[in-house]
């Protein structure tokens, strides 16, 4: 996590390489030595945040209108408990007409020309994310800069989308242009997941129970369910996150899509070398979120076979490590969805306690 240490090396290496030091920047030196906590949005007096310019070839910048302060503002956002760089704040989407040149004509070299662009909100990993329209058809795109902190996202799902074209869309192509990369999928025509739909849940717990049947492949650069859940479980309960399986780990509704009779998978972003239970797991948590109580949503995620036979040890240590995560992510963004995820979590936890 960036922490004041990381900010107070930032300012000295700015005054450094500039020879200046502006008078704004004293007021956040005042904060720093108040030990105001700059990278908390709740700091009212003054925090840091994170921000971009973009100009196109015809020399216009881009700006956003901020809905809170009726303004408008460069692309940016809030530093959140996961950033460990500045250069991974996230920024805001990228619209299809403000890429560079060369980058929309590698793009039409491959889909013919764009007669329609529809940009998608849902998501955080992805600076380009819409769904075009061409005289070939439809595809869906996804990018970023070839030097983003998270790039090795975009990579990892290159290797991986061979591997799971039978729950997921199937990649068509990728292209590497003005120092952006851009995966085109399949585009499929349907709706998000409804999670209060009865009639949709047993599509994703077909498609769940399918992925969890599945080995990782070797070779693939997977993070470990035990490294990423480690600062939020005891020593002793990260072994039961520990497994062979592919895990999509992000099973929120605007990662699955319903087409067809059945659910599909998108953005395997955060793909996991994990126990073939996690993925139920997950979804239950984002079912109580969603309006299920623990106990309807542990009945949904029973469907999954994994899931009968996951050790309560382990799934009351799950719980529980999502409990504090969300806590984190709550109480640095305390926006209405982050609250309700881990209010659900929190009754996910308390749940597993009264009836262990």
């Amino acid at each position: 996590m960036i922490d004041l240490a990381h900010i107070r090396h930032t300012l000295a290496q700015y005054a450094h390489s500039t020879g200046t030091w502006p008078k704004p920047l004293a007021h956040v030196t005042d904060l720093l030595t108040l030990g105001a906590q700059l990278t908390s949005r709740h700091e009212f007096r003054g925090h840091i945040t994170a921000g971009a310019v973009l100009v196109n070839h015809d020399g216009a910048v881009l700006h956003i209108r901020h809905k809170a302060l009726g303004t408008w503002l460069r692309p940016g956002g809030h530093l959140e408990p996961e950033d460990t760089t500045r250069a991974e704040v996230p920024t805001d989407r990228v619209p299809f007409d403000l890429l560079p040149d060369g980058l929309r004509t590698a793009i039409e070299k491959q889909a013919g020309p764009v007669q329609q662009v529809h940009t998608i909100d849902a998501g955080f990993n992805s600076a380009i994310s819409a769904r075009v329209t061409t005289e070939q058809g439809a595809v869906f795109l996804k990018g970023l800069p070839a030097d983003h902190p998270r790039i090795e996202t975009l990579h990892r799902e290159i290797v991986i989308n061979a591997h799971v074209t039978h729950v997921s869309p199937q990649l068509l192509w990728h292209v590497q242009a003005e120092g952006w990369d851009v995966l085109a999928f399949e585009a499929i025509n349907g709706p998000h997941a409804d999670y209060t739909s009865d009639g949709n849940l047993p599509l994703v717990a077909d498609t769940l129970t399918r992925l969890s049947q599945m080995r990782a492949p070797d070779g693939l650069d997977l993070r470990l369910a035990e490294q990423r859940l480690a600062a939020f479980a005891p020593a002793g309960a990260l072994p039961y996150f520990a497994g062979d399986a592919l895990a999509h780990t992000d099973p929120n509704p605007t990662n699955v899509l319903i087409s067809g009779g059945r659910a599909v998978l998108v953005d395997w972003a955060w793909a996991t070398r994990a126990a073939p239970w996690l993925d139920a797991a997950y979804w239950t948590l984002w079912l109580i979120a969603d309006g299920h109580t623990p106990e309807a949503a542990e009945h949904w995620a029973a469907r999954i076979p994994a899931f009968r036979t996951a050790p309560t040890i382990g799934l009351n240590a799950f719980a529980s490590a999502n409990e504090q995560l969300w806590a984190g992510i709550a109480a640095d963004d305390p926006d209405p969805w982050t609250q309700r995820v881990h209010a659900a979590a929190k009754q996910w936890t308390a749940h597993r306690t009264r009836n262990s």
